[in-house]
């Protein structure tokens, strides 16, 4: 369910970098109903499945060597930063 919660919005944040983007849902009763209409129809449901491991195998998302690559470096570089006496700055891992 997409909201104004954390975790709310990095679960619909996945999905959408994922391209599931119809299994937000915006409200409890919208959920329910996606709940239902994927438990009665096997098709659209094993689509998802399939969709979702497909995407799983190519999405950066789920490429942890590559987010760590990315961390140590921003973290590399903050200390590289720091110790060159610079002001603060916004360091980006992805």
């Amino acid at each position: 369910i997409a909201g104004d919660r954390m975790c709310n919005r990095i679960g619909a944040s996945m999905l959408r970098s994922l391209g599931v983007e119809e299994l937000i849902a915006s409200n409890l009763t919208e959920y329910k109903e996606l709940a239902i209409s994927l438990g009665e129809d096997e098709e659209k449901f094993l689509d998802i499945i399939h969709l979702l491991d497909d995407a799983r195998n190519s999405s950066t998302l789920f490429d942890c060597q590559l987010w760590v690559n990315a961390f140590e470096a921003a973290l590399e570089s903050s200390i590289e930063h720091n110790r060159q006496g610079l002001d603060p700055k916004h360091i980006s891992c992805l």
